[in-house]
């Protein structure tokens, strides 16, 4: 997107007080009343395009216990869990430089939408490590300046805001942190930890991994997705979601070497109910510059959510 736009919604948007509260498959519970919207069958959720929800058993599980045939839109706060992870959102922005470096598909910037922990997380965390040398960022990356940032996500957004490609999703902070722990709990060397800025001993740096960034390793990649989802269907009122089929994906991109990790971008927008299209969001084929790229990938795959329904004929 240019500019403008981007200083826009961000304008509009960005709110440093946004709270965000996530537990296993909470996405199903959203992306289920995004389609019941005021109400439908049992028989209609089962044959729409999230069917695949209703195999899980705590679903299952709440369908057989509804009692009616029919969803009403509040029966589904009974999929509230209780073992629930907390989060703090930001919007942040990423690009102006050239597409094959900043990874985009087409010239311009990229919305951002960051997972950042709370300060519960922060207090644990600034006692294990010097916050200076902040041992598990990369430099580069589209973090949160003030804050500690797990992950985050980067979009392209059309003109019209009514249709939203989904870039990127990642984390540093899981990766670096488990990479790190392994290392140093096998060389266990005082000099290695000062090195990596780590300030506690191996039982210290071990017992934060273990009770506050592991649990997360399930979760993180719904998370950040599902967060995202809300954002651009709730705040920008997005119509049409996309997101890239990994080789799609790395050819317009121009990811020659240190791939994304394949799951990434097949198993998590599956797990989502994304459909597999052939047809690249309109506001990339409009666009001189990608649509040139387009044309050089041999029969291109992309990720739509059908949110009313739509293209799902192609799946």
């Amino acid at each position: 997107m240019n500019k403008e736009l981007l200083e826009e919604v961000l304008s509009c948007l960005s709110d440093e007080r946004i709270t965000y509260a996530y537990f296993k498959d909470r996405y199903c519970m959203f992306l289920l009343s995004q389609y019941i919207g005021d109400g439908k069958s049992i028989q209609e959720l089962k044959q729409g395009p999230f069917s695949q929800f209703c195999q899980k058993p705590h679903i299952k599980q709440w369908l057989g216990g509804i009692g009616s045939q029919y969803i009403e839109p509040d029966m589904l706060m009974a999929l509230w869990q209780t073992q629930v992870h907390h989060f703090r959102v930001t919007l942040g922005q990423w690009g102006g430089d050239s597409p094959s470096w900043q990874q985009t598909c087409r010239k311009g910037y990229n919305l951002v939408l960051q997972l950042n922990f709370t300060k519960t997380h922060d207090r644990f965390y600034e006692r294990v490590a010097n916050t200076e040398y902040e041992p598990f960022t990369a430099y580069g990356h589209p973090t949160h300046e003030q804050r500690n940032t797990l992950a985050w996500s980067r979009i392209d957004l059309s003109e019209d805001l009514s249709e939203a490609l989904i870039e990127e999703v990642q984390t540093d902070w899981l990766r670096k942190s488990e990479n790190i722990v392994r290392y140093l709990n096998r060389c266990n060397n005082p000099y290695e930890f000062e090195y990596y800025g780590i300030k506690t001993d191996l039982s210290g740096l071990s017992r934060y991994f273990n009770d506050v960034i592991k649990p997360l390793k399930s979760v993180w990649d719904e998370a950040i997705l599902c967060a995202t989802l809300e954002f651009l269907i709730k705040k920008v009122g997005v119509k049409n979601i996309y997101y890239y089929d990994h080789d799609t994906g790395r050819k317009l991109k121009s990811i020659d070497y240190d791939l994304p990790p394949r799951s990434l971008y097949t198993r998590l927008p599956k797990r989502f109910g994304f459909h597999t299209v052939s047809d690249a969001p309109e506001f990339i084929q409009a666009d001189k510059f990608s649509a040139k790229k387009l044309k050089r990938i041999k029969q291109p795959q992309w990720y739509y959510l059908p949110l009313t329904g739509e293209h799902y004929a192609q799946a």
